[in-house]
């Protein structure tokens, strides 16, 4: 055995991690110690049975994709835990402002100036350019000969209207929405039937309403218990949410009797695992959101009296307050996890393009070093891999008062985490066009050595874990289980399951915990 092997092994046999859980749980996001491994498993299927692993359950209907998110399954004291970020069209219809400027529309602008605008936008002389680069700069010439100094501050309106040209909705459709902007209609029948009596006719009211009017849908945050054996629903608890087109995607974190999970509306929820009931909610911890980043996938990590989230902020289990923020460490979708030396417990965390290690007592200790993506570092011992938003994957060695960078190579996305595993270190990812380019791959940790890569062109935003020398991924649709061996790629299987892609897998005592765009599913993978 290497001197460097034996320096891994005793680094993590004394690094003990402050969260009591059975020891075949899976709790929170990426395992009971958050690097994607299961120390204790029963033997695993050393290949598939010819129609796939044998199914033990479904649970019914959980949103999830792009109605309900990414989060992956928690299981902990016989039940298994799952949020979704979902929503349902509303009935009502609303129109706003925001919508009209997407015409160029704008109701300060005088109205000799609009006029002359719409006139330009149908003339003949605009409908004869087409090339957009010519459209600029016919734009540019239209502006410096038709408006003032003083109308300089519509130039940009004034560029989206002239942009559409006859494409654009009709200034007399724009202005009869406008007199009823906020004004909130029972359904789109009626608002329909107000813009027929406005004076429009019957099509151009049905193409204001139907193109400017987009539906509007109302977000919820759903936290499911299951029964882990069965995938009988114990309770479902919703709570207000905010809509995003791609959904906030936390997965939940089970301490003791208590569930934790980084809502939509971007606090910190705490509910009980016996009944589901919503004990306390964090101040909102991000700013207003345009869209699922700041935070939207990020998972609990709780610790000393804190549960800490993406951008290296901390609430406190005691009055649920915030305890403090670490500037420069950017929010997106990063999860923490947690390191221990010396009796003492840190948070390792990426974001802004650097990885952190926190010292919750003293924010000034706070050390870092470049890389970190939107995933989550994976450490073992003294050892870290984390992937950068460059999709390079990255190996650091961690003391108390540095992170030295040991080496990097192109492999994996910025969103996959690795796995660590004896002194190999595994990756599964990929980017680009279509997400074609996926990979498996597995490296030297002491040296980077790329061992072998192999091809899995749909592999992508999603992290594997490793039980028993197996490594289980979600590759698109597909379950992929391959050997932890640093000799070569050994597939034990695959199966198109109907997965959700960007979905990562946990396991408990054998079972393993799927997740599709409408349910979860539970496979049996023991021998």
């Amino acid at each position: 055995m290497t001197t460097f092997r034996l320096r891994v092994l005793f680094s993590l046999v004394f690094t003990v991690l402050p969260i009591a859980i059975f020891a075949e749980d899976w709790p929170q996001w990426r395992g009971p110690n958050r690097n994607g491994i299961a120390n204790e498993s029963p033997a695993l299927i050393d290949e598939f049975p010819k129609d796939g692993p044998r199914k033990v359950w479904e649970s019914t209907s959980i949103p999830g994709g792009l109605n309900g998110g990414w989060g992956s399954v928690a299981v902990a004291g016989g039940k298994a835990f799952v949020y979704a970020n979902h929503s349902t069209p509303v009935a009502w219809r609303m129109v706003k402002k925001s919508v009209l400027a997407t015409q160029g529309y704008s109701l300060e602008m005088p109205f000799e100036l609009s006029q002359k605008v719409e006139a330009a936008r149908v003339s003949e002389e605009r409908k004869a350019i087409k090339d957009a680069k010519a459209i600029t700069g016919w734009i540019d010439q239209w502006l410096a000969a038709n408006t003032t100094e003083a109308q300089a501050q519509y130039s940009g309106v004034i560029r989206i209207r002239l942009s559409k040209g006859i494409a654009g909705v009709s200034l007399d459709v724009l202005n009869k929405l406008a007199a009823i902007i906020d004004k909130k209609f029972e359904n789109q029948d009626g608002l329909v039937q107000w813009l027929k009596e406005s004076g429009l006719t019957p099509p151009a009211a049905q193409q204001a309403a139907l193109t400017l009017v987009p539906v509007e849908k109302e977000a919820h945050d759903s936290l499911y218990c299951l029964d882990a054996l069965t995938g009988k629903t114990l309770w479902q608890t919703t709570i207000a949410g905010e809509y995003f087109y791609y959904p906030d995607s936390s997965t939940p974190t089970v301490i003791a009797d208590k569930v934790y999970v980084l809502g939509s509306e971007g606090k910190i929820c705490c509910f009980a695992v016996t009944d589901g009931k919503l004990l306390w909610q964090s101040p909102a911890l991000f700013t207003k959101r345009a869209d699922h980043h700041d935070g939207g996938g990020s998972s609990v990590v709780v610790a000393d009296g804190l549960a800490v989230v993406a951008g290296a902020t901390a609430v406190s289990l005691a009055d649920h307050t915030i305890a403090w923020q670490l500037k420069g460490v950017m929010g997106s979708f990063a999860s923490g996890m947690l390191w221990s030396n010396g009796g003492k417990t840190y948070f390792l965390i990426s974001g802004g393009g650097s990885v952190v290690l926190i010292d919750p007592r003293d924010l000034t200790k706070a050390i870092r070093a470049s890389g970190g993506g939107y995933a989550t570092p994976a450490a073992v011992g003294d050892y870290a891999v984390e992937t950068s938003q460059d999709n390079e994957l990255s190996a650091y060695k961690l003391a108390v008062d540095k992170i030295e960078r040991l080496w990097k190579v192109p492999l994996g996305d910025s969103y996959s985490s690795a796995l660590i595993n004896d002194i190999y270190v595994y990756a599964v990812g990929g980017v680009g066009a279509g997400n074609k380019n996926g990979k498996a791959g597995c490296i030297e940790l002491q040296t980077g050595k790329v061992l072998w890569e192999e091809s899995l062109p749909a592999a992508g935003l999603s992290s594997p874990l490793l039980a028993d020398k197996k490594i289980f991924a979600v590759v698109g649709s597909e379950l992929v289980v391959f050997k932890a061996s640093p000799e070569k790629f050994q597939i034990v299987g695959r199966a198109n399951l109907g997965l959700e892609k960007f979905t990562s897998p946990a396991i408990a005592n054998g079972k393993l915990y799927l997740r599709t765009s409408k349910n979860i599913i539970c496979y049996d993978v023991t021998k």
